[in-house]
C-alpha cells in the first residue's frame, strides 16, 4: 500500500478501516515503512528537484517488494496520478483502493441506511478514468441511496496546489461544489481524494 501524506497524517481511521476491507477481500498486504510522499505537491509548485528526490525514495523503499507484489495500492486519486507517472515497472503496478475493491470479491457488507453523494476527484475522473468503479462499490452496500450531483464533471478548487496559488477562485469553486453536492439531499458525500 502506498500511504501518501494525508492518507498517513490525517486519516488515520479511513486508512485503518481500507486495510481492513482490503484483508477481508483477500488481500495480502505489505508495509513499506521508508516510503515518503509521492511528489505531486512538489511537481505542482515548481519544484522538479524536490519531487524527484521524493519519487527516488520511493522506489528505492519499494524497490525489495515490487517483483513480489502484484498491485502498489493507493487511496488518494492525487497520488495515483503522481505514481502512474513513475518509472513503467512501478506505474503499472499502481492502482486506486477502489478499482482494486471492484475486482475483488467483497466480504458481506452491513446496511448503511445514507442519502450518499459522490464527488469524483479530477485526477481520477479526467486523467485515470476512474468513474464506475466507486459508484459499483457503493451500490453493493445495502440500504444505501447513491445520489449524482449536478455538474459532476466540474472541479471541487483543490486540485493541489492549486487552492494556494488561486485562493479567492478555488474558494469560489470549493462553494459551487458543496452548493451542488448539498443540494442532493445527501447525508454524506464520498470521495477518493483528500483535497
Amino acid at each position: 500500500m502506498f500511504g501518501g501524506c494525508a492518507d498517513r497524517a490525517l486519516l488515520t481511521g479511513t486508512t485503518r478501516r481500507l486495510r481492513e476491507l482490503l484483508e477481508a477481500s483477500g488481500c495480502r498486504l505489505r508495509d513499506v515503512p521508508a516510503q515518503h510522499c509521492c511528489g505531486a505537491l512538489a511537481s505542482h509548485t515548481d519544484r522538479p528537484r524536490r519531487a524527484a528526490r521524493l519519487r527516488a525514495v520511493n522506489l528505492a523503499a519499494f524497490a525489495p517488494h515490487l517483483e513480489a507484489c502484484d498491485h502498489i495500492v493507493v487511496a488518494a486519486a492525487g497520488c495515483g496520478q503522481e505514481l502512474a507517472g513513475y518509472p513503467a515497472d512501478f506505474a503499472v503496478k499502481v492502482v486506486d483502493a477502489a478499482v482494486l475493491l471492484a475486482m475483488l470479491p467483497l466480504p458481506p457488507l452491513a446496511a448503511v441506511p445514507l442519502r450518499v453523494a459522490i464527488h469524483d476527484p479530477c485526477h481520477a475522473r479526467h486523467t485515470r478514468g476512474i468513474l464506475a468503479e466507486p459508484r459499483w462499490l457503493l451500490a453493493r452496500i445495502p440500504g444505501l441511496i447513491l445520489r449524482e450531483p449536478a455538474e459532476r464533471d466540474v472541479c471541487c478548487g483543490s486540485a493541489g496546489a492549486y487552492a494556494l496559488r488561486h485562493r479567492e477562485l478555488s474558494e469560489a469553486m470549493g462553494r459551487r461544489k458543496a452548493q451542488a453536492l448539498a443540494d442532493t439531499g445527501c447525508d454524506l458525500v464520498v470521495t477518493t481524494n483528500p483535497g
